[in-house]
């Protein structure tokens, strides 16, 4: 399966300020608390692949921007936002011509989680998880990657309607798959235990959340500023974790 077609969280560019910068810090004296909200959950939903949520979050910031906005903030917001609109174009294309595929092939399960998995990034989920719930049955005979990406996905359904209990189960069951594909697979465990972290953070889990993340820092590498800041919420500071291991290692 093309990468582009998975629900795998695309990498978003970073803005207003570096990634070593704790995001929604403040870097700019001046702006209001409204703006600051809004470009940070800008980021993390371009940071999650999330096309349409993160270029609306940025049309708000712009409306919000506090007018000593320097020009270069504004420009990464302009940029991020030109960047953002291709990408819904190109998507709603993909979605299309998958809309297209499935009139001629109703019951082939790996288009509709395709269509599911590029309608979630145009922030259209009930629409989505209709082709996720049709392709659900059928989840044994895809390949591994795509099972967990399909369970991922559909756990992000649930998390963004904030029925966390739901999220983690879907995550969980994506976390568990066992991968068989050197490729994407790796890509996809990753995005199921990232998933994990920040459910554990809404459901105040800070056992299993401070034990998963030990567990990606030794496995995989530093935990990811989103779900690092999410962490926040239980006084994980991710990145401490991680620069005690790296010490300890060197």
């Amino acid at each position: 399966m093309e990468p582009e077609k998975q629900g795998i969280p695309l990498h978003g560019t970073p803005l207003l300020g570096t990634e070593s910068r704790a995001p929604g810090e403040a870097s700019h004296p001046t702006s209001g608390p409204c703006f600051d909200e809004l470009i940070l959950e800008a980021r993390k939903s371009d940071k999650w692949g999330e096309h349409r949520r993160a270029f609306d979050f940025y049309q708000r910031a712009l409306v919000e921007a506090p007018e000593d906005l320097s020009s270069k903030a504004l420009a990464e917001i302009l940029e991020a936002s030109e960047r953002l609109r291709g990408a819904i174009a190109e998507t709603a294309k993909h979605a299309s011509r998958l809309q297209s595929d499935l009139a001629a092939s109703r019951y082939d399960p790996e288009k509709r989680f395709s269509l599911g998995t590029a309608l979630t990034h145009l922030g259209r989920g009930e629409e989505a998880i209709q082709h996720l719930r049709s392709a659900l049955p059928f989840a044994d005979s895809m390949l591994s990657c795509c099972r967990a990406d399909l369970f991922y996905v559909t756990g992000w359904y649930h998390f963004r309607r904030e029925e966390h209990h739901e999220a983690l189960e879907w995550f969980e069951r994506a976390a568990g798959v066992q991968q068989e594909d050197p490729f994407h697979g790796p890509a996809v465990r990753r995005a199921a235990l990232l998933g994990l972290l920040v459910v554990y953070a809404e459901l105040g889990m800070k056992a299993e959340a401070q034990e998963l993340s030990q567990e990606y820092i030794t496995t995989v590498g530093r935990v990811p500023w989103p779900e690092a800041h999410a962490l926040r919420k239980l006084n994980i500071d991710a990145d401490a974790m991680y620069v005690e291991r790296a010490n300890t290692v060197v």
